[in-house]
């Protein structure tokens, strides 16, 4: 059950940041922050259950909570016509606000360095004597739920991360 229920919550970032990357907001960033929140929320009560890979993806709702504040930051702003919080210091409402560098820069590199460890899972493996592929390896029926595919796409998931955490 926890292996569903990670998959899940991976999933659900997925679609969280393909929404947070679209240009006009397909889902305004308050449901957005609702959502990631709720992820956040499952992925420590996970992790207090002790289900395997929690840690990383707690570190992940966390940085889609801090990127969608950011949001709300830059598409709210505040009563005087700067955007608000700290990271804008005054700048006009619409513009982009830069959140706190070293957070930001932190996060850029543990979701960089996580897709590096990751792309190493995709290296093939090297194949038994005579070139043959070892009995029971996964076929096509299979292909979908491989080791391969999940790493696939926590690496898609870390880049994405990584690269919409440096253009902030």
């Amino acid at each position: 059950l926890g292996g569903r229920q990670s998959a899940l919550l991976e999933a659900l970032m997925g679609v969280g940041m393909a929404l947070m990357a679209l240009p006009v907001p397909a889902v305004p960033p308050p449901v957005l922050l609702v959502l990631f929140a709720g992820a956040l929320l499952w992925s420590a009560a996970l992790l207090h259950r002790r289900v395997p890979h929690q840690a990383h993806h707690l570190l992940e709702g966390g940085a889609m909570v801090y990127m969608t504040v950011l949001m709300l930051d830059t598409a709210y702003g505040t009563a005087d016509g700067t955007a608000g919080g700290h990271a804008s210091h005054g700048e006009p409402a619409g513009h982009a606000a830069a959140g706190v560098p070293s957070l930001s820069a932190f996060l850029a590199a543990y979701f960089l360095l996580y897709a590096l460890v990751t792309a190493r899972r995709l290296l093939p493996a090297r194949a038994p004597h005579g070139g043959e592929r070892a009995a029971g390896a996964a076929g096509p029926s299979r292909a979908a739920h491989s080791p391969e595919v999940a790493a696939a796409c926590r690496l898609a998931l870390a880049l994405g991360m990584a690269a919409m955490l440096v253009a902030m």
